[in-house]
């Protein structure tokens, strides 16, 4: 739990490494999940159901904003990442990352600089 401008953020997991301070915001969501980096709701699809939910990439957006503030860091140390469950078939477009848990070691220790 952070505190920032009045708001309380709920980061699930910071990684730190010379190459920048990774947001990961986790989701343990199974079945389609559609959305676009722009749309502020995204749907998950389950047997023929449809639930909507907040953009993840705003609300990690949010976590990096309250670190950069009370870090006193600039925004591009900052990765973030967005991850969901390995049960999710995630159909988003987006040029953030956003991937299966299988897949965060791989994204992470990608980055060389």
């Amino acid at each position: 739990m952070l505190k920032s401008n009045n708001k309380t953020y709920q980061i699930d997991h910071i990684v730190i490494s010379k190459y920048g301070i990774f947001v990961i915001e986790m989701k343990n969501y199974y079945g389609r999940i559609y959305g676009s980096e722009y749309k502020k709701y995204w749907y998950q699809y389950v047997n023929g159901h449809k639930g909507m939910f907040y953009n993840p990439i705003y609300q990690n957006y949010g976590h990096v904003k309250a670190l950069e503030c009370n870090l006193n860091l600039k925004e591009d140390m900052f990765i973030p990442i967005v991850c969901f469950s390995n049960q999710a078939k995630i159909s988003v477009t987006s040029k953030n990352t956003i991937i299966n848990l299988d897949y965060v070691n791989d994204v992470i220790r990608s980055y060389k600089k």
